[in-house]
């Protein structure tokens, strides 16, 4: 027979086991109900072996294109996207692994999520050239995409972009500890059980239907993994977008600073004003008293922004369709 401290270690082992299995049945189980309760509101669009949820609505040119922050998606346009789509058509989509997007491969870099965006404006069937609108991180991968493409982008609105030359790009021990931890504990649905207390939503200017699915859609495995990847590649991201940066000639550029930030943030504001330069028409505004998510705390504010750079962009393109005069 076994020795009591055997018994105990197996008694131990397979109590870990049945936590275990049934965590797993439990994160399982939950993301199929989530999915129901919350099903997706656009369309799937292949993006190069994965499909990404796109979210289109309104008619008329030039298209708008939203690029949401670190694990946001469809849902943190929720506020600015109806207001826009009374002028011109306008989509947000989920990067892979957040929102409803399926997974993609690792790791979720800047390169390449301006790839993966590329690929899912060319199979979309929607019509650039695109004004595009990045809040926070996606103001990175807007930029890395107007660089490379800038055929493709008929303006640019920068809603309290992050930038190359901020404060330092490496997160604290503490919080890779804990985000680490959550990452690693996700297919037995541990955070789901954390995440309502580490980061709450009830202050959250997430509209209600929004906020409950981006509350569950946040737990979902591929979820965090996208955003651990995400976060750990900021510096790589930082040295990409230094090396790539460039002018952007005469293209229309608005960049908008949020005017309530967390004094650790550092000063954005004289770094928005810089990347305002880059292009002859840029302009840099604050919209005091906002924070940092501008799009749902000021949504009237940016969709003022968003439509200025609309109408200059079809301004552009009816001096371009008008007939070159004779020699």
């Amino acid at each position: 027979m076994p020795a009591p401290r055997s018994r105990r270690l197996l008694l131990l082992l397979a109590v870990l086991l049945v936590l275990c299995g049934s965590g797993g049945v439990y994160q399982l189980l939950a993301e199929r109900a989530d999915l129901a309760r919350h099903p997706p509101p656009g369309r799937w669009v292949d993006a190069g072996g994965h499909r990404l949820q796109l979210h289109c609505s309104g008619e008329g040119g030039p298209t708008i294109m939203l690029e949401a922050g670190l694990g946001n998606g469809i849902t943190h346009w929720a506020a600015l996207q109806p207001q826009l789509a009374g002028h011109s058509r306008v989509c947000a989509y989920d990067r892979a692994g957040l929102g409803w997007s399926e997974a993609g491969s690792l790791p979720r870099d800047a390169d390449r999520i301006a790839r993966e965006f590329a690929a899912l404006v060319a199979a979309s069937g929607e019509a650039g050239p695109f004004v595009l609108v990045g809040h926070s991180n996606g103001g990175l991968y807007t930029r890395l995409f107007a660089y490379r493409h800038p055929q493709a982008v008929a303006g640019l609105v920068l809603l309290d972009p992050n930038h190359e030359d901020g404060p330092q790009c490496e997160l604290p021990a503490f919080s890779r500890w804990t985000f680490g931890a959550l990452v690693r504990t996700a297919p037995l649905g541990l955070p789901r059980l954390l995440l309502p207390v580490l980061f709450p939503l009830d202050a959250s200017p997430l509209p209600s239907e929004a906020r409950e699915a981006f509350a569950a859609l946040r737990a979902r495995r591929d979820a965090l993994r996208s955003v651990w990847s995400e976060l750990g590649q900021t510096c790589a991201n930082y040295a990409t977008l230094t090396a790539e940066r460039r002018s952007l000639g005469e293209l229309p550029l608005l960049v908008i600073s949020a005017g309530r930030r967390a004094p650790e943030a550092g000063d954005f504001v004289a770094l928005h004003a810089r990347l305002a330069q880059a292009s002859t028409r840029g302009e840099h505004r604050v919209a005091e008293g906002a924070g940092h998510f501008l799009q749902l705390e000021a949504p009237a504010l940016v969709a003022d922004a968003v439509l200025q750079v609309v109408a200059m962009a079809r301004a552009d393109a009816a001096v371009r369709a008008q007939p070159s005069a004779p020699d």
